[in-house]
């Protein structure tokens, strides 16, 4: 029997010679058994997609191993080759399965589909030139800076409020000691319980940065949608700064600093007074800080702030440094007059669209 077995499974693996299969195919005309044995395989071959071997190693899923432990109660097996293979399958085991496997995908599916409405997420896009507010369901508060975009969900569940960040943002997270609160950065994931910080992650800048100014943060790397790694914590007044060439992670400790008008090259808000306190966050008071950068940063940092596309033509610009403050009130061409001052430069706009080049 277990000759003819191997046989009918041989036929519907594609692996009889013409010779065996003319006989097979002779047996079950002749012989009821013989036609009875086949039509079960036939129809087990047919139910589970063309198969009748089980590896081991392939069990390892739940359903598998209960798909596994179902079949082998119902049917008689021989080991051959490292493979379980089926040789005496029961109709309604087959059909058992089958049904079971609709009955798992659907029920599976239903909680994929809840997920996805608990995961439900707004997106809040700043465009450049312009800041928003936004308070969470949780009462969090958070100002977003120009050329941002945040993804919250409607209301949080489990055990932990995410949001996701791409630009810059300020929180000041309200405390939950039962939900931690995530701000997925980038290559940075920032957790904490109730604080306030912020948090810079411009991809073109290829580097994010977390500022805290008050309570505790932890932060941890992300690769491949994982956080990995050791956590690094951040006390007030510390900054981290990641950067993605070299995947390096400083903290470094910030202040607020005077800064004496004397020795700026740039028009200041604030000239008509000798020594002004630096905020540690200045962009979310309305200020435009510009402290010892080139002018190549410099227009990335204008082109944020006021919505304009800005080209240098003469690259020898780029690498001249300024130092200045000016206020929300203050238009880009107040700042590029400042700078106009100290350096031989000539500026035109077109639109959006403003072209420099050396005078």
């Amino acid at each position: 029997m277990e000759n003819l077995e191997n046989l009918i499974i041989n036929y519907l693996e594609g692996n009889l010679d013409e010779v065996s299969r003319r006989i097979l195919l002779n047996e079950i005309k002749e012989n009821e058994n013989t036609k009875k044995l086949f039509l079960e395989l036939k129809f087990i071959w047919d139910s589970t997609g063309n198969s009748l071997n089980f590896r081991i190693n392939d069990t390892d899923n739940e359903f598998g191993k209960f798909s596994k432990k179902v079949l082998l109660s119902n049917v008689k097996v021989y080991k051959s080759n490292n493979n379980i293979i089926i040789l005496r399958f029961l109709k309604y085991a087959a059909i058992f399965i089958i049904g079971f496997s609709i009955a798992f995908l659907l029920f599976n599916n239903y909680f994929i589909f809840k997920s996805k409405q608990i995961a439900k997420y707004n997106e809040l896009i700043v465009p450049k030139g312009q800041r928003s507010e936004l308070v969470l369901a949780d009462g969090t508060k958070i100002w977003i800076n120009s050329d941002s975009k945040l993804s919250y969900p409607e209301k949080f569940t489990n055990n932990e409020r995410k949001v996701f960040l791409e630009g810059e943002a300020y929180f000041e997270v309200a405390k939950f000691k039962k939900q931690k609160f995530i701000v997925s950065a980038g290559k940075l994931e920032i957790m904490v319980m109730g604080t306030t910080f912020n948090v810079k992650n411009y991809p073109e800048d290829k580097k994010i940065e977390t500022i805290l100014i008050d309570g505790k943060v932890s932060l941890k790397k992300v690769f491949a949608r994982n956080s990995i790694g050791r956590d690094y914590i951040l006390k007030p007044n510390q900054k981290a700064t990641f950067t993605e060439s070299d995947n390096l992670l400083i903290i470094s400790d910030v202040h607020k600093k005077p800064i004496d008008n004397k020795n700026i090259n740039l028009v200041s808000v604030d000239k008509k007074k000798s020594i002004v306190p630096e905020p540690i966050i200045p962009w979310k008071d309305e200020v435009l800080s510009i402290d010892n950068e080139s002018l190549q940063d410099i227009k990335t940092k204008l082109e944020r702030w006021y919505g304009y596309d800005i080209i240098v033509n003469d690259s020898t610009l780029l690498q001249q440094k300024y130092k200045g403050r000016f206020g929300h009130h203050e238009t880009i061409f107040q700042v590029l007059d400042a700078i106009r001052l100290t350096t031989p430069i000539k500026y035109n706009l077109t639109d959006k669209l403003i072209i420099i080049d050396k005078r």
